[in-house]
């Protein structure tokens, strides 16, 4: 499958990657309809985010259509459209107790998914993954 990466600054790149697999964690395979690419992203490109690493998969503010579930999973199903949330908070921080979880303390509790967010298929975690099924 396809991905985008940033090689290192300057340097943009569409890689073919293996696609992901389903695990204890990372319980549900999304196939990407759309995925941001913001104002950090355009940091880690031109070589101004200081917290980049390189190579880079690239994008995030991802909405897809569910692919695969885990045994595990309930209330979500094959086709269901889903907006998922980059961002596992660790639920009892500060930022996290009044309801700012996307705001990252210094704890390693909060961290953003590792998955690719520009491949055309990602992993997930069922908690991180919101949706809303169309009446038919």
């Amino acid at each position: 499958m396809k991905a985008v990466q940033v090689v290192k600054p300057g340097e943009l790149k569409v890689l073919d990657i293996e696609k992901p697999t389903i695990d204890e964690h990372n319980n549900v395979l999304v196939k990407m309809t759309a995925a941001g690419i913001c104002g950090s992203d355009r940091g880690i490109y031109h070589g101004t985010n200081a917290a980049a690493t390189y190579p880079r998969i690239i994008g995030h503010e991802m909405v897809g259509v569910v692919d695969e579930i885990g045994p595990d999973v309930k209330n979500l199903k094959k086709g269901d459209r889903v907006i998922i949330n980059q961002v596992i908070s660790c639920g009892h921080c500060y930022p996290c107790s009044i309801g700012r979880g996307n705001i990252r303390s210094r704890s390693r509790r909060h961290r953003k998914l590792s998955t690719s967010r520009t491949a055309e298929i990602l992993r997930s975690r069922r908690s991180c993954l919101h949706f809303k099924r169309r009446a038919v």
